[in-house]
């Protein structure tokens, strides 16, 4: 988000989205390989509770550590860098998704930041 109370409540839905996924047996795999396995079990066990507040509950046990792995987390300047970084050598296309409230207008600057990085990497490497 623009701000600190923006990103924090878009981290807080990205928390809770990957305490959904992490939750869903399907993917433990990917959690064990990171040395998470208990936290998916731990999080599939409290999804079949009927605790109304278990999705923000579970969302919480989602470290940072977790986030990082999984997202890449920022205020909009520089998360095209800070994704171009990570990611340029191993993607040749990609798609947003975030599942919190946002003005549409901050992907333009990401997406033009994201061209200028991809372009950078590929005079470089000729």
């Amino acid at each position: 988000g623009p701000d600190e109370d923006s990103l924090h409540k878009a981290v807080d839905a990205v928390r809770n989205q990957l305490a959904f996924y992490a939750s869903t047996p399907s993917y433990h795999g990917v959690l064990d390989l990171h040395g998470w396995g208990e936290l998916g079990n731990e999080l599939h066990a409290m999804s079949r509770t009927d605790d109304p507040e278990r999705w923000n509950t579970m969302g919480a046990m989602i470290d940072d550590d977790v986030l990082n792995a999984f997202a890449v987390v920022g205020p909009p300047a520089g998360i095209g860098a800070a994704i171009t970084a990570r990611f340029d050598d191993v993607m040749d296309r990609m798609q947003f998704y975030a599942p919190y409230p946002h003005d549409i207008g901050m992907w333009s600057p990401i997406i033009a930041e994201l061209a200028a990085g991809h372009r950078r990497q590929d005079t470089s490497q000729r």
